[in-house]
């Protein structure tokens, strides 16, 4: 897709991250075709330091998922009279971004998820993203919200909310099946609610905020395990 549309309006794709706290860019990859690399966030801009880190803010080895930390001259000095989320989102002296990102030998950064949207089931990490895009894959969806949903036995569920294509028919366990081909056992959404809109923010983005607070105020499930 990128190269089509780079072929189609004669300009070079360079994708970046970043967040307005931090003025507001944090990665950004080469100006060049031979050294970007394509659903990278690139390499970490000048006068930035980043790390990529645990819940007890330890470095995560090489490859794997940590949440983003970053200092420099550039990070904001703080919410105005916001203490409490100040005293959240700094420690130590590293802004927290709240998202998880995975990086290279060669240094490029991979976004993976926000940290919120993240759902712990049976001791296991799920990122909604990931599943997100596998069921976004199907010829039948034309927008999907994984969120985490509570469960007395596991904690949490991964629940999908799918809104269908105009004219296809689809069914909760023909998509199971079709999510199984792609994502291991305990990723595959327990739920899947088919729903006719989901909400967004002024933004666009899916209001996954709404939606989880909607499924807090329903009791917690106790299904099994998927098979």
């Amino acid at each position: 897709m990128v190269e089509e549309f780079e072929k189609r309006f004669g300009c070079l794709f360079i994708e970046s991250m970043g967040q307005t706290e931090l003025s507001p860019l944090v990665m950004i990859n080469p100006p060049h075709r031979d050294k970007r690399r394509l659903g990278s966030c690139g390499l970490t801009a000048y006068n930035m330091m980043t790390r990529l880190v645990d819940e007890n803010d330890n470095d995560m080895p090489l490859g794997e998922t940590g949440e983003l930390v970053v200092k420099s001259p550039c990070v904001m000095k703080g919410y105005y009279n916001l203490p409490e989320a100040n005293k959240k989102v700094f420690r130590g002296g590293w802004l927290h971004t709240g998202d998880m990102l995975r990086q290279d030998k060669d240094g490029y950064h991979y976004f993976v998820d926000r940290k919120k949207d993240m759902i712990v089931t049976a001791g296991y990490n799920i990122y909604a993203k990931e599943l997100e895009n596998v069921l976004l894959n199907h010829p039948a969806v034309l927008e999907v919200a994984v969120i985490g949903v509570p469960d007395e036995i596991k904690g949490q569920l991964p629940k999908a909310l799918i809104v269908k294509k105009e004219g296809t028919s689809l069914t909760e366990e023909v998509l199971k099946r079709y999510a199984r081909e792609y994502l291991a056992p305990y990723k595959v959404p327990r739920i899947i609610e088919f729903v006719g809109n989901l909400p967004h923010t002024p933004q666009g983005k899916i209001a996954k905020g709404i939606l989880r607070e909607i499924e807090g105020k329903k009791p917690s499930t106790q299904k099994g395990n998927i098979i």
